[in-house]
């Protein structure tokens, strides 16, 4: 009876697993048909979109080197409206998504602390609204990292060998959301139009903090990760020991990364 009881709790954490998968499909389809109907209705609008981001540039006429050149810049001029369009939506998909997971004092702490950097002065953390869900995610991604390794030092991963499998694979996912989120804050950063946000994104990306936002941060918290969690993509820990190596080094460079991050985006809001 007690074995029946265990196989019937073992199917129920494993409908759950798959409901999370389920439900982040469903919000990634709503997030992608609302930029396809943004990118359509903004389309036909194109050259007066290019108006608008070009209207810095006085006196100065854009040259194309290519012939193929004209039709990408109008797709990506009208792609990157879209997406500034649909940001809210995202940005609520995806702490719809993740929220569920805190609990009521980690929520206000995560999202504090993004609201503070969002609401001061600085270019860096005034120019943008995505510095809360960044947050979010990277705490996520920090916080899945931490159980993941404390299973395996514990050597509980024996025991919670497939649970254990399933937070790398969702670790992942949360990786390239957070990647994506730093990617656009830095797009933002560079056309806002707010005084500093363009040398806020300068120093960030090629300035003092360009080693350790590209080396630490995308490199070491997310790309290294990505790679490794997909290189050994469902396979059983206890059967593949450079999986247990590979979950360690992952899992580790995540929370070093996520660490690395905290401190480039507080510096570089006080350079």
């Amino acid at each position: 009876m007690e074995k029946i009881d265990n196989k019937e709790e073992k199917k129920e954490k494993a409908m759950t697993f798959i409901g999370h998968l389920e439900e982040l499909r469903k919000r990634i389809i709503v997030v992608l048909v609302a930029l396809a109907v943004a990118f359509g209705a903004f389309y036909p609008f194109k050259s007066k979109i290019l108006v608008i981001f070009t209207k810095p540039l006085v006196n100065k006429q854009l040259v194309f080197l290519d012939i193929t050149e004209p039709f990408l810049v109008n797709v990506k001029i009208v792609f990157m409206a879209a997406v500034i369009v649909i940001m809210p939506l995202l940005v609520f998909q995806i702490l719809a998504f993740l929220f569920p997971a805190f609990n009521e004092r980690l929520k206000k702490r995560v999202v504090l602390i993004g609201i503070l950097f969002s609401v001061s002065i600085q270019p860096l953390w005034a120019s943008t609204f995505l510095l809360p869900p960044l947050f979010v995610v990277s705490a996520v991604s920090t916080g899945a990292a931490i159980l993941i390794l404390a299973g395996l030092i514990t050597r509980t991963w024996k025991i919670h060998g497939e649970t254990i499998r399933r937070m790398i694979q969702v670790d992942a996912i949360v990786i390239v959301v957070e990647l994506v989120i730093l990617l656009v804050h830095l797009l933002w950063l560079s056309k806002s139009g707010i005084p500093g946000a363009s040398e806020a994104m300068i120093t960030l990306t090629t300035g003092v903090l360009a080693v350790r936002l590209w080396l630490g941060v995308v490199l070491l918290a997310m790309m290294v990760p990505f790679a490794l969690d997909v290189a050994h993509w469902g396979k059983k820990l206890e059967e593949h020991r450079t999986v247990l190596i590979a979950a360690v080094v992952s899992s580790a460079c995540v929370i070093f990364g996520g660490l690395i991050l905290r401190i480039v985006i507080i510096i570089g809001g006080q350079i």
